[in-house]
C-alpha cells in the first residue's frame, strides 16, 4: 500500500520511509522483508527507541504502539499520528491535508 501511495504521490515530493527499532534487525533482513511485500522503492532506516519515542509524542500517538504512522509537513513539523492498522483512504487523507 505505501510503494502504492509513494508513487501517486511522487511528484509532489511526498516520501514515505519506514523505521525500525528492533535490536535484531539488520539492513538485508529489512530489503529481504521489502522485497517479499514488493515495497523495495520505500525508504528504510534505523532509529533509537528515544528518537522513535519523541516522533510518537510528537505525533500525538501512545508510545510504543505498533504500527505507528507519523506524518510529517513539507516544512518538517509533524502534524498527527495514526497508531494500529490504517486503511488507504486515511492515508490519502493525511497526506492530503499536509500537502503545500
Amino acid at each position: 500500500m505505501l510503494a502504492a501511495l509513494k508513487t501517486k504521490y511522487a511528484d509532489q515530493a511526498v516520501k514515505f520511509i519506514s523505521l525500525t527499532v528492533e535490536a535484531n534487525d539488520d539492513a538485508a533482513g529489512v530489503a529481504t522483508w521489502l522485497e517479499r511485500a514488493k515495497a523495495t522503492s520505500l525508504e528504510t532506516g534505523r532509529a533509537s527507541m528515544d528518537n522513535a519515542t519523541r516522533l510518537y509524542k510528537m505525533g500525538g500517538a501512545r508510545d510504543g504502539v505498533v504500527p505507528t504512522t507519523v506524518f510529517v509537513s513539507p516544512d518538517g513539523n509533524v502534524s498527527g499520528a495514526v497508531t494500529g492498522k490504517v486503511s488507504r483512504d486515511e492515508l490519502d487523507q493525511a497526506i492530503r491535508r499536509i500537502l503545500p
